[in-house]
């Protein structure tokens, strides 16, 4: 229900599509199964969240670079994000210069990225009068969340 009435949920579309862009991969990382399994990608969703997906294997290192996010896709400082390998768990690290790697547990054998996502404080948000900008984006001007 909405303020306008009643919609049928399966008439519903999604308000923004998603465009998911292949990595291009460094340091010997490639797909994990060219057929089966998703391709290493990213995306950006219209909230400002950057999303992965996508397995891959075979890196020169366990913290050798994956891959270089281009600009928009890139955190203002360092972030920290969860996740998964064949038999445990990892850390992947992308910095503000876009370098994404895995910053401990990683498994060259086959890495997961389903799941890692982070803001990428690129877009400010807008209060209305001057400064503009908020807490959580150093490079908006301060200001606090609308």
């Amino acid at each position: 229900k909405t303020p306008s009435g009643w919609i049928d949920v399966n008439s519903m579309v999604e308000p923004d599509t998603i465009e998911w862009r292949d990595m291009v991969l460094t340091n010997s990382w490639v797909r994990f199964h060219a057929t089966t399994v998703t391709p290493p990608q990213y995306c950006k969703d219209s909230n400002g969240f950057v999303h992965f997906r996508g397995t891959m294997k075979d890196g020169s290192g366990a913290s050798a670079d994956i891959t270089t996010l281009p600009p928009g896709f890139r955190p203002p400082k360092p972030v920290i994000c969860a996740g998964a390998h064949d038999g445990g768990q990892s850390s992947f690290q992308i910095l503000a210069d876009g370098t994404v790697n895995i910053e401990n547990g990683g498994d060259t054998g086959r890495q997961e990225l389903d799941g890692v996502s982070f803001y990428a404080w690129q877009t400010p948000i807008s209060t209305g009068g001057g400064g503009g900008g908020h807490d959580l984006d150093p490079g908006s001007g301060g200001g606090a969340l609308p």
